[in-house]
């Protein structure tokens, strides 16, 4: 009986072409995300055995220019947290006081216990902001595979810990809790250029209480970094600040190489624009219009190391959980961001595909999903 079947479904298969091409695709698609995982399990080992090996080598990690920032205000005062700091790479810290503020209570610890600290603090950041995506552990498999993970674990550098704030702030937002949610929003204030245009997708997707929220915040941490710094301070902070804006190194991640400085405004204002378009056509997914506002803050910005494309993660996560097509363009976006170190015109690709993608009407060539107004404020799935 079981021999007369075989050849009758067999030759049914046959007779209906579409059923045959419906279950090879469906068989594809299973052995591309079994390959895929095992691909990201290969990255994910990679990165730590790397990280053990970059421990060993005795590198300086950025993390204790924070630290030691942190234990100057202890011993000195706000004033002396850009004092200069023997023996390490850079004279003094260039970031805002803020990061030496909140690394304050790990400065009363010995240097190696506080940044083993930061370092499992940091690791807990990405699988927790994965997560809440609803990324799974796919996500986190995703998140621990890229390189600039690595990167900002063994540099001890705050872009994990600030992808946590911008998913939770996304969370808050989606359960009506506006001001907290500016709240975190303004912690980005300790890397700026990593969400210079998150105002804009919010103001374009109606969603100014958050904006206003995080100004007042900023505002208040403006004033107390003044107010510690004085005058004089502040000036030597920005002079450092320029200087190092315009060192090639940090450039390679941005317009200029490949527009130049004057092309570098219109394209600005470009993507400016095209965030806003975006963040308008998919005002419903809050997760994914904070995704795109992170993809086009760093696209624009020409201060970047690979630390913080870490953010990138956030946009990944967004758009891989919008189905197939959209989990493509997350896919590509991925790529970009783990050739940042090796191939930056790849990075500056990827994000500029996302940037367009999501402002166009792609869906009609079927590109993308269409919006759907069936995710009201953040989209990210409760737990």
């Amino acid at each position: 009986m079981i021999s007369q079947k075989r050849p009758e479904s067999l030759k049914a298969r046959l007779a209906n072409p579409r059923v045959l091409v419906t279950e090879g695709l469906a068989a594809m698609r299973a052995r591309a995300s079994f390959g895929l995982v095992v691909v990201l399990v290969d990255l994910a080992l990679y990165n730590a055995v790397q990280l053990v090996y970059f421990f060993r080598a005795g590198h300086y990690p950025d993390f204790r220019l924070f630290w030691n920032a942190a234990r100057l205000i202890l011993a000195h005062g706000p004033g002396a947290v850009f004092a200069v700091q023997a023996g390490a790479p850079y004279p003094t810290m260039i970031d805002p006081p803020l990061i030496a503020w909140l690394v304050m209570p790990l400065a009363i610890l010995p240097f190696p216990v506080a940044f083993g600290i930061w370092i499992a603090a940091s690791a807990l950041a990405i699988a927790w902001a994965a997560w809440l995506c609803g990324a799974g552990w796919r996500g986190v498999l995703s998140g621990f595979a890229l390189f600039p993970v690595f990167d900002a674990l063994g540099s001890g550098q705050v872009a994990p810990l600030l992808l946590l704030a911008v998913v939770w702030a996304v969370r808050l937002a989606d359960g009506g809790r506006w001001a907290a949610a500016g709240l975190l929003l303004a912690l980005l204030s300790v890397k700026p250029q990593m969400g210079v245009l998150l105002p804009i997708v919010l103001l374009a997707s109606g969603r100014w209480r958050i904006v206003v929220a995080a100004a007042g915040a900023g505002a208040v941490v403006g004033a107390l970094t003044l107010a510690s710094l004085g005058v004089s301070g502040m000036h030597a902070w920005l002079v450092a600040l320029s200087s190092s804006g315009s060192d090639p190194y940090f450039q390679r991640w941005s317009f200029i190489p490949l527009v130049g400085t004057t092309g570098w405004y219109p394209a600005v204002v470009l993507v400016a624009l095209l965030v806003g378009i975006g963040a308008r056509r998919w005002r419903h997914d809050l997760l994914l219009v904070i995704g795109l506002g992170l993809t086009g803050s760093l696209l624009i910005n020409h201060y970047l190391t690979p630390q913080d494309f870490v953010m990138l993660l956030l946009p990944v996560w967004a758009l891989v959980r919008l189905g197939p097509r959209a989990a493509f363009l997350g896919g590509v976006l991925w790529v970009g961001a783990w050739l940042c170190l090796w191939v930056p015109p790849a990075t500056v690709a990827a994000e500029a595909l996302v940037v367009v993608a999501l402002a166009l009407p792609l869906e009609r060539l079927h590109v993308l999903p269409a919006p759907s107004p069936r995710v009201e404020t953040g989209g990210i799935p409760a737990r």
